[in-house]
């Protein structure tokens, strides 16, 4: 049950749904400077809780390498184009269309053989896309898409899952906090080249109390937190399995948007909702079972 319901898996989607709704509203702002000002928020916030808790640990130079590696793309170009995805796109279609992530996560764990292919596991994964079809036909009745937004985030799902996979192994070893801070720092390296312009020109005087606030949430709460939880998940579930958790942000995205911006929503989006939470429940289900085999192997 523990594997089934992982407690960092359901917070991170909680968080994660938040995470959406405020990256839209914050579309005021340049998206580079919105990420930049994430990614160091979070490597302040994580940096500071794995001193507190005297969490560093020297990290061999080849593993250092692939951490530099996976922190440039998550949270570096990762950060980014989901930023400006989500500020082409509404806030549930951007979460529907990032739910394609698991089905990247599966595939590139199979082709670096940290799991084996499942194909009841698979199947779950397709019955919640399915879900992410109906959802978005009901979405297209309230909000307002782009297909350059829509774009950048498959992108952004590719991203986040490649990079998930590749430090899978690894997110073992050491504590959240400090891995988190350390891929965090390798992001922001790969962040302030493209940003550094925009961060300078933002008028930071003008931005109000909201922005701050949502800025704060989206670097503290939503970043160090969601990521800190979601690389927890992954060493407790694995890589899969981690990411199906993000399938429950549909309908929570959906419900946040109905509460914080007034949008209504469609009887499709309700059944789409319902679909995605049977199929990712399954899948997850099915993963588990996967890897309970694996590890206890019955000889004929």
């Amino acid at each position: 049950m523990n594997k089934f319901l992982n407690k960092y898996g359901l917070l991170f989607a909680v968080l994660v749904s938040f995470n959406y709704l405020f990256l839209h509203m914050l579309k005021g702002i340049e998206s580079g400077v919105v990420a930049s000002v994430r990614v160091l928020l979070i490597i302040i916030s994580m940096a500071l809780l794995a001193t507190f808790w005297k969490k560093w640990k020297k990290i061999p130079i080849k593993e250092l390498l692939i951490i530099a590696l996976a922190g440039g793309l998550n949270f570096g170009l990762y950060s980014y184009t989901i930023a400006t995805g989500l500020q082409e796109t509404s806030a549930t279609q951007g979460s529907i269309i990032f739910n394609t992530a698991p089905i990247f996560s599966m595939i590139f764990a199979v082709i670096f053989r940290l799991e084996k292919w499942s194909w009841p596991a698979f199947a779950g994964a397709l019955v919640a896309i399915a879900g992410v079809v109906i959802s978005t036909l009901g979405g297209m009745h309230h909000g307002s898409g782009s297909l350059s937004g829509d774009i950048l985030m498959i992108i952004s799902a590719v991203l986040i899952s490649f990079s998930s996979v590749l430090v899978s192994d690894i997110s073992k070893k050491y504590h959240p906090a400090a891995f988190t801070a350390l891929l965090a720092f390798f992001g922001l390296v790969v962040l302030i080249p493209f940003s550094f312009a925009s961060i300078q020109s933002t008028p930071w005087a003008s931005l109000g109390l909201n922005n701050y606030m949502m800025l704060a949430f989206v670097g503290v709460i939503g970043g160090a937190v969601v990521f800190g939880s979601y690389y927890k998940c992954i060493s407790e579930v694995g890589a899969s399995s981690a990411m199906v958790y993000t399938f429950f942000s549909v309908p929570l995205t959906i419900f946040y948007s109905i509460v914080f911006l007034g949008q209504g929503v469609h009887h499709l989006q309700i059944i789409g909702a319902v679909v995605v939470l049977a199929g990712a429940g399954w899948s997850i289900y099915q993963r588990n079972k996967n890897s309970a085999a694996l590890a206890h192997p019955i000889h004929h």
